[in-house]
């Protein structure tokens, strides 16, 4: 109703007007909770062991010619190839919870400089409390948890393309971009939200680029993920799997045909299957389950900000949890994959609100503040699982070993098949 205050009300807003600057230890407080949240979380996936498909990644290299997923092994081994399996192994881990590490203290320091320049108390406030609950969420241990796997470093690239995108520089955004697909072309799917970001975000800013530069610009890094993927070398790729991957002729033949060689065409028709037996409930189960706070804090900030959103905004915020979920027509780890939705969807916030941060949000109700609150202790208190399409993983490492796994398992187990 016209007149009736809400989360979204217009700037002129009493309560908004009234409302002063957030006071110094706001940034910080904010980056403290992320961090400490974060860290506590992140550590139920702790784990001292490399995954049995994850080392490979740090083993191959270009030494017999363009494979697809060889840039990581192709530095790593290019420096410490001379150390023994052990000390790899150590370096492997160290490595992999560092890249964590550092993309949560980038999403600290994003928040909390957005705080600090934030117009009001509840501006800053509401900025935080929505990136909580992602941050509470399965999204870090999982990240812990699969050491070996890129997910953290193909993270970190779509994490420093959005800040670039967002600070209005467009060609290290699109360099870093382009490069990221020889880590994992899985990066494509991570670049499409970002890249629809990025137009809208340019375009906001004006200056001199034109559509007819930003267009062609944000389409490279899919010019370098066709690179990657129809130049590949599948007889090189053998050959690398051979020569410096530890496990049985079985095992290295696996990886060829389903990791490292697969064409779309036989992923496509592995999955199919899948998806026929277990699209309900467990595929539909596991987007509400790991990505409902993706869900959530894309929902009310388009609320709050419909107004100044464009049509591209929001749908860089729509695809960033779509986008992973499409992933999964040719990967079979639903829960790992589908969880990159989370930190997509709070990268494309934080880079709306660059942006936005001087345009006043309506006023914050105690509901909203108490909900949000709410939602974070949710998030943090809900079992953390590894889970496949037929079957699921319950783990429960680190000093947060209190879960609702007691309340929850007949219902997880019903829709995850836990083992």
């Amino acid at each position: 109703m016209p007149g009736t205050p809400h989360d979204g009300a217009p700037a002129h807003d009493p309560q908004t007007a009234n409302d002063v600057r957030p006071p110094l230890w706001f940034a910080p407080a904010s980056a403290g909770l992320v961090l400490a949240i974060g860290v506590l979380v992140g550590l139920r996936g702790f784990s001292e062991t490399i995954l049995a498909w994850g080392r490979p990644f740090w083993q191959v290299t270009y030494r017999s010619g363009l494979i697809r997923r060889g840039l990581v092994g192709s530095i790593f081994q290019g420096l410490y190839s001379g150390l023994p399996s052990s000390t790899q192994t150590m370096l492997i881990i160290q490595i992999s919870l560092l890249v964590v590490l550092a993309l949560l203290a980038g999403f600290a320091t994003w928040l909390a400089i957005l705080v600090a320049g934030a117009p009001t108390r509840s501006h800053a406030l509401r900025l935080t409390l929505l990136s909580l609950p992602i941050i509470g969420s399965a999204l870090f241990p999982m990240l812990v948890f699969t050491v070996g796997y890129l997910d953290g470093i193909l993270l970190l690239f779509a994490f420093s393309c959005t800040v670039l995108l967002a600070r209005g520089h467009l060609w290290p955004a699109v360099c870093l971009a382009s490069v990221a697909p020889f880590v994992h072309e899985l990066f494509l799917c991570l670049w499409i939200p970002i890249a629809i970001f990025g137009y809208s975000a340019l375009l906001r800013r004006g200056g001199t680029r034109t559509r007819r530069i930003l267009l062609p610009a944000l389409l490279v890094p899919f010019v370098s993920s066709a690179v990657v993927v129809l130049f590949s070398s599948r007889a090189a790729t053998g050959r690398e799997l051979a020569l410096r991957v530890t496990g049985t002729t079985n095992f290295r033949a696996k990886l060829l045909r389903e990791e490292f060689g697969q064409s779309i065409g036989f992923a496509l028709r592995r999955m199919e299957p899948l998806h026929s037996r277990y699209w309900w409930p467990t595929e539909v189960a596991a987007l509400g389950y790991y990505c409902w706070p993706a869900i959530l804090a894309a929902v009310l900030y388009m609320f709050w900000r419909w107004e100044v959103l464009d049509r591209l905004a929001k749908a860089a915020l729509v695809l960033a949890i779509l986008s992973p979920w499409a992933s999964l027509m040719v990967a079979w780890d639903l829960s790992r994959l589908i969880l990159l939705a989370n930190a997509l969807v709070l990268m494309v916030i934080l880079g709306l609100e660059t942006g936005l941060i001087d345009e006043p949000f309506g006023q914050l109700r105690h509901a909203t503040v108490g909900g949000l609150c709410a939602a974070t202790g949710f998030a943090v208190a809900l079992p953390f699982m590894y889970v496949y399409f037929d079957r699921g993983y319950y783990l429960n490492n680190g000093p947060l070993r209190w879960t609702l796994m007691p309340l929850l398992r007949p219902v997880l187990n019903s829709w995850f098949h836990l083992v």
